[in-house]
């Protein structure tokens, strides 16, 4: 007697992943896809393919594989991505000491209540001193409240210097440190002129925006900003564009569409 044929299992997982293949895109990354897609389709070369006659696809139209295609279009900056999670791991590894944000706090404050308090003591010691010195009683609880007095006085002289000396030294720090990202945007992540790439958004020695050479080493010490914003471009210039290229029958040739600006994760 023949046995009962078994049904397959419609949802039985496949084979796993080969080991050592691109890592697929996070969720929080999508958008970031999505961005250098929307900045692809606005290179020149892609509009101008676009708006002939005759033109083998819509923008919409491009948009909508381009975004099915996703993971084997990211796959082309893996290096990066790779670097980009690096990057994030090593950040999350190092959180900040706890109650670190509660004492910052609590020394601001006592920076900015301290002269006023201490003016506001001064005040009252000095007027309860004075006011019992002209009625003259209790000389000897008047000479202390003056006493007093002076010295919150002093408190609150010494408190103030030192809260703006403290005010003057961050403001100093901060407009130090945005004079030196302007400068830094100016040129790029690391620096060196955007223009001077090539089409892979390599440099003359070979290296990309973030360090990377050509194997895709990632430099020590990178941030995860400066990650996302090199494979945002390592997406843009060798995955987006030369997939764009090939669909609309584009020639090859050096990319002029603008790097996509990254956000703070």
């Amino acid at each position: 007697m023949d046995e009962p044929v078994r049904p397959a299992l419609v949802d039985e997982p496949g084979p796993p992943a080969p080991a050592g293949g691109p890592a697929p895109l996070a969720p929080e990354d999508r958008a970031a896809f999505e961005r250098a897609l929307r900045e692809a389709l606005r290179a020149p070369e892609v509009r101008a393919a676009l708006g002939r006659p005759g033109a083998p696809c819509t923008a919409g139209e491009l948009r909508g594989r381009a975004l099915a295609a996703a993971g084997s279009l990211a796959a082309e900056a893996a290096p990066e991505y790779a670097a980009l999670l690096e990057a994030r791991s090593g950040a999350a590894a190092d959180p900040p000491p706890p109650g670190g944000e509660g004492v910052r706090a609590l020394a601001a404050a006592l920076v900015v209540l301290t002269p006023l308090l201490s003016a506001a003591a001064a005040v009252i010691f000095l007027l309860l001193g004075y006011g019992l010195r002209l009625a003259d009683v209790a000389r000897t609880p008047a000479d202390t409240l003056v006493g007093t007095g002076w010295t919150a006085a002093a408190v609150a002289a010494l408190a103030g210097l030192a809260a703006g000396g403290g005010l003057a030294f961050t403001a100093a720090r901060h407009r130090a440190t945005g004079q030196g990202a302007t400068g830094q945007g100016a040129t790029g992540p690391d620096g060196a002129d955007l223009a001077a790439r090539g089409p892979d958004g390599h440099g003359p020695d070979g290296h990309g925006p973030d360090g990377h050479g050509p194997g895709g080493a990632a430099a020590p010490g990178r941030s995860a900003a400066q990650a996302h914003a090199a494979w945002e471009e390592a997406l843009l210039r060798r995955g987006l564009l030369p997939w764009l290229h090939r669909e609309l029958g584009v020639t090859a040739g050096p990319t002029t569409a603008h790097p996509p600006t990254s956000t703070v994760l």
